[in-house]
């Protein structure tokens, strides 16, 4: 049985709030204290409502920032890893690194390892931003990229081709999603379906996300009106999220215009979605910017079959087209045809869900990242 370090591991992140990197750390982070690493983790927000996700023993220390540039945050980093004699840090993000490398940027004895869960730029000033930090990523710190079409984007457009990288996709926690799941009885009529007074034979469209610019909710609405009305499949969309109150208004104006208030169903945040994976018909997601969706990995992990655009890593997530298809971004007439697809086809849950366990695993994910930090 291999023995862990003793040393200790920070791990520095914007904050422990409620996204797809957020998630990601706390799952790494538990799982590398389950294995006996000691990780610490600094967050640079006092707010954090998921650090009660961390496991109990964890070191958990949030920084205050007066303001976003505060370089006493900085000061406050440099303390913190010299009591304790931390010679490896973890930043999920660039900002973190930024924070991290002005505490210690002329200490050579520390090695930064950077997690990186974007690819586009949202904006030309944030990518300005990001070049700038991480022009401070030193020749002996490490990249880890979670898809390889992230890793040309860096190099496209942030000029970012680091010596020492690896590409570790992200992974879902197999044993809480997989298919079967006999927690569930797949023939049974599931409460949600009952509340919104669907029959077994309606189809479902599964959509979990939180409602934001680039989920791009709208173009899926429209997508629906496309199936209904020129592909002839009158399919119900669900969901499952929450998010921005306004763009929650907009959406909902714009399912009335398309005369879809009956086949729209807006279910709200759930801490637990699984009972939507095991009795929806096929999972979607209609973004226009994504790098390597979770939402997504759980879904296969269910064995849902999914409908991805071809943004960020997509198509390696759905290299087998056993699992799913892709559609055209920006484009609801090719999402509409990819639901069509799938709704029309036959797809075997169980092959989805152990095409997910052999290539995109939490287990094969921390393995991969445990390998990294012994180095």
């Amino acid at each position: 049985m291999y023995n862990a370090p003793s040393e200790q591991i920070a791990f520095i992140s914007n904050g422990l709030k409620v996204g797809g990197a957020e998630r990601f750390s706390i799952s790494l982070v538990n799982a590398l204290a389950e294995r006996g690493h000691r990780p610490l983790v600094i967050s640079l927000s006092d707010h954090n409502p998921l650090s009660h996700e961390l496991n109990p023993g964890i070191e958990f220390i949030a920084i205050k920032r007066r303001f976003r540039y505060d370089i006493t945050s900085s000061w406050k980093i440099r303390k913190i890893l010299e009591e304790r004699g931390i010679r490896k840090v973890f930043c999920v993000e660039s900002f973190p690194l930024l924070m991290g490398k002005m505490a210690l940027y002329f200490n050579s004895k520390v090695r930064f390892y950077l997690s990186l869960h974007n690819s586009l730029p949202i904006s030309n000033g944030q990518r300005i931003r990001d070049i700038v930090y991480l022009s401070l990523f030193r020749k002996n710190d490490l990249a880890i990229f979670i898809c390889r079409y992230q890793k040309e984007c860096f190099r496209k457009y942030y000029h970012f081709s680091p010596a020492h990288y690896e590409v570790v996709y992200n992974g879902t926690d197999m044993e809480r999603y997989h298919f079967p799941d006999h927690r569930f009885d797949v023939h049974a009529m599931p409460e949600w379906k009952a509340k919104l007074g669907l029959k077994e034979s309606d189809k479902t469209i599964l959509m979990v996300g939180r409602i934001s610019i680039e989920k791009s909710h709208t173009d899926a609405v429209k997508a629906l009106g496309h199936l209904h009305r020129a592909l002839g499949i009158p399919a119900h969309l669900v969901i499952v999220g929450g998010g921005d109150a306004q763009l929650l208004a907009d959406l909902k104006n714009l399912v009335a215009a398309e005369n879809l208030g009956q086949y729209v169903h807006f279910m709200g945040s759930h801490s637990d979605v699984r009972p939507f994976l095991q009795y929806a018909d096929l999972f979607t997601l209609t973004s226009f910017s994504e790098t390597f969706s979770l939402a997504a990995l759980e879904a296969m992990a269910s064995g849902l079959p999914v409908s991805l655009t071809d943004v960020g890593g997509a198509a390696e997530m759905v290299s087998d087209k056993k699992v799913g298809e892709l559609s055209r971004k920006n484009n609801p007439a090719s999402m509409a045809a990819s639901w069509k697809t799938i709704l029309e086809g036959s797809y075997n849950r169980e092959h989805i869900s152990n095409f997910t366990r052999e290539n995109f695993s939490q287990t094969k994910m921390i393995d991969q990242y445990e390998r990294i930090l012994r180095q």
